[in-house]
Formats: structure tokens, C-alpha cells, sequence
């Protein structure tokens, strides 16, 4: 037997369907209440469970049901602003307040909790039993308001057994999103690569160095500077130095004279 519940247990898609029969039932409740006593709470309590359960059924759409528990909450607040206008009635009473004003924060907590399971998956088993807690005490509630002789939405059999069902559907879903996919996954933006500059090749590598602009000059290797004949200011003054120097070739015979004139019309043309 308790082999069968751990399987049941360790099943989420059969947990899923429970759940959302739970909460196909809150739906039926509230919609009950609803025609019964219409407010604007007790509206988004309705359109709440539905999402819930349509969140719980749909197929790969777990944001509907956490979508159903923020508008939950929002009918939570909704009648926690409605309670606190009973002060300024005429009958006021500060007990009376209490049980509605109690009902009303707890189940903006147990909300609230749920929402943040739907996103902290690995404090979800904690949240769900939080939430249920939380669902308890409101059920307790509900009983202290029978014996004192309360009557209307808060001390009602529709509002008692809503609170009954919350406690096994927030209970099992803790369990179902324990430590699993959460609604929506936030990617953080990485930052984007600065490019690296671009250098010719064979030169070395200077971090230093500016990235290269292809609108500019590209600088060039000054191994290739190295063997490049250094050019005079002045060609005048050039072709005299390379004049001297075929004259002391000639000299010396290192070139005929039949060269030496060639090579001296050559320079004096122009011509390297």
C-alpha cells in the first residue's frame, strides 16, 4: 500500500490531474458564491481558479496557473481594502474586523508563496507546505467565526470547504514543481565580445597597438623597410654621388670606359 502512494507521489502527471480537480472544484465554488453574493473579490477569486485549473489541464502551459494565483492574491487585496472600509461605519466593531482582515492577509501570503514556488523550484516543497499552512489557519478561522456566530462570505460552509480543498492542492503542488522547470527561465544577457583589432601579418603583437583601420594607410613590416635604399632629399646631389662612384670604378678598372659612358648618359637621362 505505501508503495503504491510513493509511486502516486513520485508520478507528477497523475499529481497534475488531482491538482487540477482541486482546483476545478475551487472554480465550482466560487462561481456558486459568486451568483450567490457578487463582488468584485469574489469575480477575480473565480476567473483566479479557473486560470488555475486550465494551467493544471493544458498541456505545457504552467504560466496559466501561476497566472490564476496573482490574480487570486489581487482578489485578496481587493477585499482586504473592503474590510478596512468597515471602519467607518457606524456599527463598527474591532472584533468583528479581525476574522475577515486575518482571512485576507493569509491568503494574500499563501498566493503570494505559491507564485514565488512557480519560480524558486528548489523551495517549492517548503512553499507548497507554507501555503497550505496558511490555507489551515484560514479553515480555523472559518470555525472560530461559526462559533462566534458570524454569517456572511467569511463564515460560510462555501467558504469552509474552499479552504479545506486548498490544503492538499497547495500541498501537492509544492510537490509537483519541487526541484523541476520553472514557469519562465530569465536568460541573462551576456556581454557581447569586443572585436579584436586586426594586425598585419608577421608583425608581432603589441597590446598597445590601435586597432587597424582599413580607411588608413596599413602600417608596413619594417623587416621590409630594412633593405629599402634610403632616397636623397635632392636628386641633383644623387646623381653626382652615383657619378662619383662609376668615375673611381673606371678608375680603378673595375668598368671599361665603353660602360662608364653608358651607365654616366643613363643617370644623366634619368634612368635608374
Amino acid at each position: 500500500m505505501l508503495e503504491k502512494i510513493n509511486d502516486i507521489l513520485e508520478n507528477k502527471k497523475i499529481l497534475k490531474y488531482v491538482i487540477g480537480g482541486c482546483f476545478a472544484a475551487l472554480t465550482l465554488l466560487s462561481l456558486i458564491q459568486l451568483v450567490l453574493h457578487f463582488s468584485a473579490g469574489g469575480l477575480f477569486v473565480f476567473i483566479g481558479a479557473a486560470l488555475m485549473t486550465a494551467g493544471m489541464f493544458v498541456p505545457n502551459m504552467p504560466v496559466l496557473t501561476t497566472a490564476g494565483f496573482g490574480v487570486s492574491a489581487l482578489a485578496g487585496v481587493i477585499d482586504l481594502i473592503w474590510c478596512l472600509t468597515w471602519v467607518f461605519r457606524w456599527d463598527f466593531r474591532p472584533f468583528y474586523l479581525l476574522f475577515p482582515l486575518l482571512c485576507c492577509i493569509l491568503l494574500i501570503a499563501a498566493y503570494v508563496v505559491l507564485i514565488v514556488a512557480s519560480f524558486k523550484t528548489s523551495l517549492a516543497r517548503w512553499m507548497g507546505i507554507g501555503a497550505a499552512g496558511a490555507a489551515f489557519a484560514m479553515m480555523m478561522i472559518v470555525v472560530g467565526a461559526f462559533c462566534y456566530g458570524f454569517s456572511g462570505y467569511y463564515a460560510s460552509y462555501l467558504t469552509y470547504l474552499a479552504r479545506m480543498i486548498m490544503i492538499p492542492a497547495f500541498l501537492l503542488f509544492g510537490l509537483v514543481m519541487a526541484d523541476g522547470e520553472p514557469v519562465l527561465k530569465f536568460q541573462k544577457r551576456e556581454p557581447r565580445p569586443r572585436p579584436m583589432p586586426q594586425y598585419n601579418q608577421g608583425m608581432p603583437y603589441d597590446p598597445n597597438q590601435a586597432p587597424y583601420n582599413p580607411g588608413q594607410v596599413p602600417p608596413q613590416d619594417p623587416n621590409q623597410l630594412r633593405y629599402r635604399r634610403p632616397q636623397a632629399a635632392n636628386p641633383m646631389e644623387d646623381q653626382i654621388e652615383r657619378l662619383q662612384k662609376l668615375k673611381e670604378m673606371a678608375d680603378q678598372g673595375i668598368i671599361t670606359e665603353e660602360e662608364f659612358q653608358a651607365k654616366k648618359a643613363e643617370i644623366l637621362n634619368g634612368n635608374s
